[in-house]
C-alpha cells in the first residue's frame, strides 16, 4: 500500500490494508537498505507461544476508525510537543 518509513536505527513502519482494515506494519532495514517486516512469536498464555510467527503489527481497523486512532495518536504527540515533554514514557 505505501513504502516503508523510516524511523530511526534500522527500524521502520508502514501503512498496510487488507480486506478494509488497515495496519501499522513494523519493519526493520536489512543490510542491504531493503525493509521487511518483523516477526515474533506470541505468547498465549502463562507458558503457551504460538506454533508459528506472526507479523508484529497493530491494527486499526477500517478506514474511519484507523483515521481517528492516527489523529488522537497526531494529537497528543503535538500535546506533549507543546508542553515541552522530551519524548520519555512517564513508566
Amino acid at each position: 500500500m505505501s513504502e516503508a518509513i523510516s524511523t530511526r536505527n534500522g527500524n521502520g513502519i508502514i501503512l498496510e490494508e487488507y480486506k478494509g482494515n488497515y495496519s501499522l506494519s513494523s519493519m526493520r532495514e536489512g543490510q542491504d537498505g531493503v525493509f521487511r517486516a518483523q516477526w515474533a512469536t506470541y505468547q498465549l498464555g502463562k507458558d503457551k507461544h504460538a506454533d508459528k510467527d506472526w507479523p508484529v503489527k497493530v491494527n486499526l481497523g477500517d478506514r474511519a476508525t484507523a483515521i481517528g486512532a492516527l489523529k488522537m495518536l497526531l494529537a497528543e504527540l503535538e500535546e506533549n510537543a507543546a508542553n515541552g515533554a522530551d519524548g520519555d514514557a512517564p513508566f
